[in-house]
Parts: C-alpha cells; structure tokens; sequence
C-alpha cells in the first residue's frame, strides 16, 4: 500500500497509527560509544583512550560481552510488543531468520579501510557501514551482513548469527527500507514520498548511522524519516517501531498482485508450522539456555522424527526414546565409523558398517536366523512398537544401539560409535551426562515402561524400562538405567546384548 492509504485491503497502517510504540535506542552520554547496537557491551561505557573495535562492537569470534546489554529497543519488542501480541504465530515464523545490526565503522564517509580503534572523545567522525552504503552518491544497499555472526541477531534455536534474539523478531534494516523505496534525500540517492514505510512520523531502523561531536558526542541510529526518507538520529531520541518478522518459507498469498492498489494478502490457513529445530546443530549450551526448566522438541534429520531434550544435571538429555530404524534407502551420517545405510534386506553387516534391522518379532522370517537367542550378539536387531504409555517406541539389541559395532558373543569394548544423531551419544555409566548422574532426577527424564524383548517376545511391559549405556560390564553384558516402581537405578548384571532395550542419547558439549 501507500502513505495515506485508508481505503480496506490497502494497507492502512502505513500510518502513524501503525507504529506500535514511541522508544529509544538507548540513552546518550558524552563520550559514550556503545549505545548504537541493537545490544551492546555495557562494562564499556566512556573511555578517554583508543579502544579497539573487536572490544567495543566485537567479532565473529567475540561476541557475547559485547552483545551483554540489550538496547531499551530490543527489551520493549522482545518483551511488550511481542509478549503481549505474537506468541501464538510464533510457529508461522522463520527461526533462524537474521536481521543485520552491522557495525562495520569508518573514519571516512566514503569507507577505505574499517577502523580496528576508537577514540571517542578525538572530535573526528566515525561512519557505520549503512552510511557508507546509501550516502556520498554510493547507494549501494545490501542484505548480506558483513560480520556474520557478532551482527547478525537470530533466536537461540537459530544454526547462523548470534542467536540474541528471545523472539525471532527486529526491525528492518536501513538497507532494506532503501530497497523498499524510501533512501536518501542526498547524493544519488531518491526515495518514494509514497511508500509504505512512510509514517508521517518518524521510524526506527535497525542500522546505526555515524557518531560526531557537533555540540557534544552522540551516535546516530539509522530512520525513515516523517516525510519518508533515510536519515539518521542520535540513538537518544524517540521514535515510532514498526516490528519486522519472517515468515516461514512456503507463505501463500491468497490474493492480490501486489501493487499499491491491489496488494497481496495472505492466505493465514496455508502458512507452514516452523519444524522443531535440528537435533543435530543444537548443542548443550543452547539446551541449557532453553531448556533447563521445561522440555524443548527437537528433529533429528535423518528422517525428521521429533524428541524432546532436557538439559539435566550437567548435560543435555533425549527425554524420549529413540525411534530411529532407517529412511527410505539413503545414507546418512550418524555416529558410525561409515555412513548408516538403512536397508530392508536381510544380509550381514557390510565391510563399511552398513547397518540392516531385523525385527524381534518371531512371525519375521528373518528371525529365526539373525535374532534368536544364540545369535542375538551378531546381528542389529531392532523392535518397533509402543510402551506402556501408548507411545512410539523402538527396542534395540546391543549391536544395532551401537550401529553394529559391537558384536560376537565376547566383546568387552565400551562403545564409541552408536546408532545417535551426530553430536549425541550413548550414556557412559558414570560422570557427567550418564546413567548414573540421571538416577536423581526421575522427572525431569519422563522415564516410562515398556519392558524388553527377548526370544522374540516383550516382557515386563507394564513394570520396567531399560536404557542402554556405553560402557561394558565384561564380555557379554552392559550397564543400564532402568526404572522400576518410580525409581531410576543402575544395573549391570544379566543385561545381556541380544535383549531388546530403549535408547536415549545424551549431549554434553
């Protein structure tokens, strides 16, 4: 839509009226440099003498001090705004989409070489990178981010940036509301009276603009002006927010063609859900954040199956069984010492560690062969089924838990690689992240029954659950948790490799 619109169906928010707060980047003191991010490194607050820019505005490699303080911007969208209005679509949002904070700086307006040092109180200006981009006849607007982690501000959940964000939302960049119509009145620059970013008032971005002494220090902040195009501002004055979300990718547009008279209107119904962040990128500092007091969903993206994790006692936990038994036929990686190719043959473990699952139900005719009691050691085996809870489950022997790496009937060898997602693993029976450090915290690990197969048949499905560990007893047997009559112990003895148990890996780094 356009600046005025008022008619229905043509944007008539792109007035004031649809600024959602009048607010402050930050607030500003002489001499003070650091009030210009979206956050910033609060211990650096005024300085007579040159500091570095790796100290004040950090790297790629340095970025969580520096990113300590969130701007009294960032609090009010994160913690009002979106609190209060958009929890609800939070699952039609992108979670690893980037909003660009860039803070690049140059003594000179045309660039050259960034500076590496800041004098704050020198009397010379400092230019950010958006200004150099769109002002002294360059404009020359960009949606990359030059520092592309330290700047780049993404949720927790997010594989990129520096994952600041409490909310995947920000505020658009002054390179984007360039590219949007509304650039510089200066240089080269032109900009659209009409556009709709134009507000009649004034409107955040979330790009800093340049710092300079005219009647005292101040750092600028990147806006749209009232009458619609780029300026900028010291960091201290108010001015309207307009939040800046993405959408999942897969958004249709029900109607519209997207002019100012006909614009595009989403079709809300057909917005895709968010899927659970990948289990594989998400660390133990990441569980920690999110999850230490409640669950968190994560996928595991060999084949998209969901789980929950918990971050308890040190380290992070599935706090549901794993249900991996293969994909369609495609190798994946896993923690073998080979790819896991998933096949639904009935042949031996191939030189490269090709893992081959034979069900422990005695009506498979590959039973008889490959998973009866006397070769149970040999071959992975897996069960698929429900536990007492009526819940997806899978039951593994001991060669397909370690995705056929420990095998044969005498095998005293803890297991290294297991049939968990990269970067997981199978429990060791002691220390941090074991069988042994969980016993203490039943809750938090949602133990359930389901019992153990073994000879083709399930036993004890309504009074017990076993979990594998990593660690050997001795030539036959292996450590386990298990949990009877709402207790979580260790056990090592008779756990025997060929019966059916439960896995649930664990991440500790």
């Amino acid at each position: 839509g356009t600046y005025g619109a008022t008619t229905a169906g043509s944007c008539a928010n792109a007035t004031t009226n649809a600024q959602v707060a009048t607010n402050k980047f930050g607030t500003n003191y002489e001499g003070y440099i650091v009030d210009v991010g979206y956050t910033y490194n609060n211990s650096i607050r005024s300085t007579t003498s040159s500091t570095s820019v790796d100290t004040v505005f950090g790297s790629n490699t340095n970025y969580s001090v520096v990113n300590s303080t969130n701007s009294p911007m960032k609090t009010y969208l994160e913690n009002t705004w979106y609190a209060n209005n958009m929890t609800a679509y939070t699952s039609k949002l992108e979670p690893s989409a980037g909003y660009c904070n860039d803070r690049v700086v140059y003594s000179g307006s045309t660039g050259g070489t960034a500076l590496t040092s800041i004098v704050p109180l020198s009397g010379a200006k400092a230019y950010f990178n958006t200004y150099v981009r769109t002002y002294n006849f360059s404009n020359k607007p960009t949606l990359a981010c030059a520092r592309n982690i330290v700047d780049l501000y993404t949720t927790s959940s997010a594989s990129n940036g520096n994952k600041q964000l409490n909310y995947p939302v920000a505020l658009l960049t002054a390179d984007e509301a360039n590219l949007a119509g509304s650039g510089p009145s200066s240089g080269s620059g032109t900009y659209n009276a009409n556009s709709f970013l134009r507000s009649g008032s004034y409107l955040w971005l979330l790009s800093p603009h340049f710092r300079y002494s005219n009647a005292g220090w101040y750092v600028g902040g990147s806006r749209v002006s009232s009458g619609g195009n780029l300026i900028g501002s010291s960091v201290s004055t108010d001015g309207g927010v307009r939040p800046a979300v993405s959408l999942n990718p897969g958004a249709e547009i029900a109607s519209g063609s997207g002019t100012a008279t006909d614009p595009w209107v989403l079709d809300e119904t057909n917005i895709p859900d968010t899927p659970a962040p990948s289990m594989q990128d998400y660390t133990a500092s990441m569980c920690q954040s999110n999850a230490s007091s409640a669950p968190v969903t994560v996928r595991d993206v060999r084949d998209d199956k969901e789980y929950t994790i918990r971050y308890i006692n040190g380290a992070c936990w599935m706090t549901s069984n794993l249900r991996y038994i293969g994909d369609t036929g495609s190798s994946v990686a896993g923690n073998s010492a080979g790819s896991m190719t998933i096949k639904s043959a009935t042949t031996n473990i191939n030189a490269d560690k090709t893992l081959t699952y034979y069900s422990l139900d005695s009506s498979d005719s590959s039973y008889t062969n490959h998973c009866d009691t006397n070769n149970g050691y040999n071959y992975p085996c897996a069960k698929a089924g429900k536990d007492d809870n009526n819940n997806d489950t899978v039951w593994y022997n001991y060669a397909a838990a370690s995705a056929g790496t420990i095998t044969y009937s005498s095998n005293s060898t803890d297991a290294t690689q297991d049939i968990c997602p990269k970067g997981w693993k199978l429990p060791p029976s002691s220390g941090t992240g074991s069988i042994s450090s969980i016993t203490s915290y039943k809750d938090a690990f949602s133990p359930v029954y389901g019992g153990y197969y073994y000879n083709g048949s399930l036993g004890s499905a309504s009074t017990y659950g076993w979990w594998w560990s990593a660690t050997a007893n001795g030539d036959t047997d292996r450590y386990v948790l298990y949990y009877n009559s709402g207790s979580l112990s260790t056990l090592y003895y008779n756990r025997y490799r060929y019966l059916g148990y439960y896995v649930r890996c664990v991440r500790t780094s």
